[in-house]
């Protein structure tokens, strides 16, 4: 399946820029793991 191939490599930098804005909201917001 091609179109799931895409949809991964979207997903890669965009988790990746969640995981960076969740590590700095959970200073002030205290979500996380």
């Amino acid at each position: 399946m091609p179109g799931r191939t895409a949809t991964r490599i979207v997903n890669v930098p965009e988790m990746e820029e969640v995981r960076e804005m969740e590590e700095r909201g959970s200073e002030g917001a205290g979500q996380g793991e």
